[in-house]
Parts: C-alpha cells; sequence; structure tokens
C-alpha cells in the first residue's frame, strides 16, 4: 500500500497543513483555529493514482486560501512523501510529481524523523549523535567540580528527555537494532555515572510512558 502526503507552509504566517492524496478536502493547517493540527485527519491506502488531478486541485485550493487570507503559498518550502510497507514486496509506482513541489526520502516532524519505508535509523543516528554532544557538556561539568547528584539531575532534563522525547509515536518503528543501539547508549552513561544505575531499560520506560499516554 502507499500513500502520498503533501506537507507545505504558508508564509508570512507560521502556518502548515498536510494533504493526502486520493481524499478530497482533508487537510490540516497549523495555526489556525480551525484546523489546528499539522497530521492529517483522514488516511486513504491505495495502490492506484487513477484520480491523480485531485492532488493538483487540493493544492490550488488550499493556494486560493491562502490568498484570500492574505497568505502566501510557498511551493519551495513544500514537500512530498510517498510512504510504502517495509516488507511489501511488490513495487509500487508512485504518483506523478507535483509542479514545484519536491519530493523527498525522509521529512522531519516535530522533531522526529520519518523515512518513506517508515524506518526510524535516521531519527535513531540523529538522537543518539545529539546526546553524544550532550554527554561531553555533561564530562565538562564534571570537570569543574558538579556533584554526582547534580549530573544525573542534568542527564534526565537533557539526555533523557531527548532520548524518550515522543517515543509513543515512533518507537514502534523501531528495528531491533535502533533499540540496542539506544540501550547500548544508555548502558555507557550508567558505566560513566552520569544515570543511576538502578535506571529501567529504555523499552520499560517506552512501555510505561505508553500506560500513563493511553
Amino acid at each position: 500500500m502507499a500513500l502520498s502526503t503533501t506537507f507545505t507552509q504558508c508564509t508570512p504566517k507560521t502556518m502548515k497543513f498536510g494533504e493526502i492524496t486520493q481524499n478530497k478536502g482533508h487537510f490540516a493547517v497549523q495555526g489556525h483555529s480551525r484546523s489546528p493540527t499539522l497530521v492529517p485527519i483522514e488516511s486513504s491506502y491505495t495502490t492506484s493514482y487513477e484520480d491523480d488531478s485531485s492532488r493538483s486541485i487540493e493544492l490550488d485550493n488550499i493556494t486560493a486560501w491562502s490568498r484570500a487570507n492574505n497568505l502566501t503559498l510557498n511551493r519551495s518550502k513544500s514537500v512530498e512523501i510517498v510512504f510504502t510497507d517495509k516488507w511489501r514486496r511488490q513495487k509500487i509506482s508512485p504518483p506523478p510529481v507535483l509542479p514545484d513541489i519536491e519530493r523527498v526520502k525522509s521529512l522531519k516532524i516535530l522533531v522526529v524523523t520519518f523515512t518513506d519505508r517508515l524506518l526510524m535509523c535516521e531519527h535513531v543516528q540523529a538522537t543518539v549523535s545529539a546526546c553524544a554532544l550532550l554527554f561531553y557538556a555533561l564530562r565538562v561539568l564534571r570537570a569543574h567540580g558538579m556533584p554526582e547528584t547534580a549530573l544525573q539531575t542534568v542527564y534526565q532534563a537533557t539526555v533523557m528527555a531527548k532520548v524518550l522525547y515522543a517515543t509513543s509515536a515512533w518507537w514502534g518503528f523501531t528495528s531491533a537494532s535502533d533499540r540496542q543501539r539506544i540501550e547500548a547508549f544508555v548502558g555507557r552513561a550508567k558505566r560513566c555515572g552520569l544515570c543511576h544505575a538502578d535506571q529501567p531499560p529504555v523499552t520499560q520506560l517506552v512501555e510505561d510512558a505508553d500506560d500513563k499516554l493511553f
């Protein structure tokens, strides 16, 4: 199954929408009282793009709406991503590229990077790299005499906050190697004394967060 999504930013105000192909009129504008979210409110999975003209019509409708509300639709900052099942063996022919809309292989949505195959390897790589920089900052603080308890508090507020950010949205897409990499990174923090030795595994922390959320 394939799903094509167009994410667009309108200027001068910070307004965004996501438009799903094969759906007519289903999009949301961030920052607008009638449509406060970026994610599409309906999804349509399809392997056929016979009604591909609807995508262009929807984009024209948004352009007209933006103009009527004294906004400018910046197509150069608009991207389209086509999601496909990573386990699907049958090759999917993607829909034609929209005029002036770039088609991308990965898309960052609220700091979380999704690929067109719904893999999280890029997001895990970016998270681990960012946390490694925070590791260096924590070591500098330790070298300047910060107590261990204070270091562990800073670690929880910075490193673990970044690792666990929005896990309910992306953890289920991770592979075994992705999870092992994150667990290994946290294990390194325990060996360095930056993290409590009795802290549960990241998998358990994610499950606890899901239980609180749902």
